[in-house]
C-alpha cells in the first residue's frame, strides 16, 4: 500500500481529504449553497446578548432571526455572515 502512495502525485491525497471534508460537512448540513435567484433568512440560535424582547427582528445582536438576507453564497453554519 506505501508504495502505491508513493507513486501518486504529492497534491492527491490533500485534495482527496478536502472532498471529503466537504462531503461530511455539507450531509452534515453545516455548509450550504443559496443560489442566485433565491434568498436565505438569518436567524441566529443563540447570543450572549438574549432574545428579542420586543418585536420581530433582532435589530441589536441578539439571537433571532437577523435584519440580512443572503443570496448567491456559500454559507457555513458556524461562522456569521459579513
Amino acid at each position: 500500500m506505501s508504495e502505491f502512495l508513493a507513486t501518486l502525485p504529492g497534491w492527491l491525497l490533500p485534495a482527496g481529504a478536502g472532498v471529503l471534508v466537504l462531503i461530511v460537512l455539507m450531509s452534515a448540513g453545516m455548509v450550504r449553497y443559496i443560489p442566485n435567484n433565491s434568498i436565505a433568512i438569518v436567524e441566529k440560535l443563540w447570543s450572549f446578548r438574549g432574545s428579542v424582547q420586543g418585536g420581530f427582528i433582532a435589530l441589536r445582536g441578539e439571537a433571532g432571526y437577523q435584519p440580512q438576507v443572503l443570496r448567491g453564497v456559500w454559507v457555513t453554519m458556524m461562522a456569521e455572515p459579513s
